[in-house]
């Protein structure tokens, strides 16, 4: 496989508004309070992969798939290496993740179906690069601590301990910050 160099790789988590009074009695997961709290007129996070910026919605993208995130960003931290493929089934940010790492670099193959850059419109098709594992957990690690914030702003009670056990366990692991957040 031909990597191609990665000039800049990085994931602004922005400012979503979560309503944690909308969260429904039967909610329990992490994945059904992101549908439910999220604004529908809200801040997206956005993927910037050499210029091409992907919008990834709270509600809609990471509600689908953040049970996954969380299990991407454990293993990455959690083993010296290994292999994942992770396939996020979101109707905007339809990605196949296949991941190969060492104790320092990760080798990203990134299948992007139904998910168009921002900027140009243009479909991204297949994504080959290789990266520092610290740097790609850092970016993820942003959405991550978004979402921490947030739900913990709201009466935390009804949703499922162990998982948002594991979401705190791992922020605290983080070494680094996002590119975008270093100084802050």
């Amino acid at each position: 496989m031909k990597f191609e160099e990665i000039r800049y790789f990085s994931i602004q988590s922005g400012n979503p508004y979560f309503d944690m009074a909308k969260l429904l009695p039967n909610s329990k997961t992490l994945d059904e309070c992101l549908e439910d709290v999220v604004s529908l007129e809200t801040e997206d996070a956005y993927l910037n992969l050499n210029g091409n910026r992907f919008a990834i919605s709270y509600k809609y993208d990471l509600s689908v798939f953040f049970d996954d995130l969380l299990e991407m960003v454990f293993l990455l931290k959690s083993k010296k290496a290994g292999q994942l493929q992770q396939f996020w089934p979101s109707n905007t940010f339809n990605v196949d993740w296949q991941l190969s790492w060492s104790e320092h670099n990760l080798d990203v193959s990134a299948i992007f179906d139904s998910v168009g850059s921002i900027e140009t419109g243009a479909k991204i098709n297949r994504q080959v690069f290789c990266i520092s594992k610290n740097d790609f957990v850092a970016e993820w690690g942003e959405i991550l601590r978004v979402v921490d914030d947030k739900v913990n702003r709201g009466d935390t009670q009804k949703l499922d301990c162990d998982q948002l056990g594991r979401l705190r366990t791992l922020i605290q692991t983080l070494e680094f910050r996002g590119r975008l957040y270093q100084n802050g």
